[in-house]
């Protein structure tokens, strides 16, 4: 990611919501959000950025994740060698099928559109 694939994914999104307004980007503090060129791109477009606090693990949804990989795999678990730790693992992400219904409400895919009706 970078801030040109980034603008290129805010033209798209736009070109797919030509009734919008404005369209509010939730967004994480990566530095391609910073760039130069974004501000430039932003005056002009329907895109707002709102930056979530610089640590805010309930909305990211890759922190929750790892949260639910923690409680499953390390927490009230003993490896005796590295080997187990790591077959541990891997037997976790190969198998994330067995955690459909809990991965499925903890990241859920629902987004709120602001302003249509």
């Amino acid at each position: 990611m970078n801030a040109q694939s980034t603008i290129k994914l805010f033209q798209q999104i736009e070109a797919q919501n030509p009734e919008a307004g404005r369209i509010q980007i939730i967004c994480d503090n990566a530095r391609y959000y910073r760039s130069q060129l974004m501000p430039d791109y932003l005056e002009h477009a329907k895109i707002e950025l709102v930056f979530l606090p610089p640590y805010a693990p309930n909305l990211n949804l890759i922190e929750r994740f790892w949260k639910f990989f923690e409680k499953t795999v390390l927490y009230g678990h003993y490896y005796e060698t590295f080997p187990e730790f790591k077959a541990a693992c891997d037997q976790f992400f190969t198998g994330l099928d067995q955690y459909h219904d809990s991965l499925r409400s903890l990241l859920t895919d629902r987004f709120q559109i602001i302003g249509q009706g």
